[in-house]
C-alpha cells in the first residue's frame, strides 16, 4: 500500500519497471485502488527466486512525474516437516507401549502433532498420548482392556504454513505369554508289580492341545521313566 498526491488525483497514471524481470515481470506488477491510497500487487514468476528492484513512476495530466523504488525478494518456500521412527511394534494385552520418533521442521515450537488409530476398538484415539519437545518426541499407546489385534497408528505433523508430514506404523497386541499350569497330583502308594492311574489337570493360556510332557524319576530302578505315561 502506498499514497499518492496530486491536484488532479484522478488523472494520475502509473508505470512500473523491474530490474529482474525473470523474477518479477513488469506485467506481474499491478497498481489498484483509487484516490490517494493505492495498492501494488506483485506476483513472482513461477518457480523463481531472487531479488528485483521495482520502480514505480506516477505521471499526472501535465506530464509531471514522481518516482519511488523498492526491492522485492522471493525466497524458497519453507521445507515441509518430517517424521521418522522405527516402526511396527508388538505389545502384550493390557500393556502400554511407547515409541520415540524424530520430528523436524524450521519452527519446531509451532509444529502441531496429532495421532489417530485405524482400530478404535483396540486403540481408541484417546489412548494415544504425544509428549516431548524439540526433535525427539514420544508416543505412548495403551490398548483397550482385554483387546487383541492389529492397528495402524498415524502421526501427523502440520507446520504454520499448512505443510504436513505423516508417519504410519502398526501395533500388534498379543496375549500375555503365561506358562502352562499342572495341578498337584499328590503322593501315590502302589502295590508291588501293580500300576496306578491318576487324573492330571493341566491348563495353557494359548493352546492346551499343544502341550508336551516330560518325566523325571529320582529312583529309576524302582520307577523307570519309561513306565510313566500321560
Amino acid at each position: 500500500m502506498f499514497t499518492v498526491g496530486d491536484a488532479d488525483i484522478t488523472s494520475v497514471r502509473f508505470s512500473l519497471t523491474s530490474s529482474n524481470p525473470s523474477v518479477f515481470p513488469a506485467s506481474n506488477i499491478i497498481v489498484s485502488g483509487s484516490g490517494t491510497t493505492r495498492i501494488v500487487t506483485l506476483t513472482p514468476a513461477p518457480n523463481q527466486i531472487g531479488t528485483s528492484l521495482i520502480t514505480l513512476t506516477a505521471t499526472n495530466s501535465f506530464g509531471l512525474t514522481a518516482t519511488t523504488s523498492f526491492s522485492a525478494t522471493v525466497i524458497p518456500p519453507p521445507a515441509a516437516p518430517t517424521l521418522r521412527a522405527i516402526v511396527n511394534l508388538t505389545t502384550y494385552r493390557n500393556t502400554p507401549i511407547s515409541m520415540q520418533f524424530v520430528a523436524s521442521d524450521e519452527d519446531l515450537a509451532t509444529l502441531f502433532l496429532s495421532a489417530a488409530s485405524s482400530n478404535q476398538a483396540l486403540f481408541p484415539n484417546s489412548n494415544l498420548t504425544l509428549s516431548g519437545v524439540g526433535n525427539l518426541r514420544t508416543i505412548t499407546m495403551t490398548p483397550a482392556f482385554n483387546q487383541l489385534g492389529v492397528a495402524t497408528i498415524t502421526i501427523t505433523g502440520v507446520n504454520q504454513q499448512g505443510q504436513s508430514a505423516s508417519l504410519d506404523f502398526t501395533v500388534t497386541v498379543i496375549p500375555l505369554l503365561l506358562p502352562p499350569t499342572v495341578a498337584p497330583i499328590g503322593n501315590i502308594i502302589i502295590g508291588q508289580n501293580q500300576s496306578a492311574t491318576r487324573q492330571l489337570v493341566v491348563n495353557d493360556p494359548l493352546d492346551v492341545s499343544s502341550l508336551r510332557f516330560a518325566f523325571e524319576s529320582t529312583n529309576p530302578t524302582l520307577q523307570p521313566v519309561g513306565g510313566l505315561q500321560v
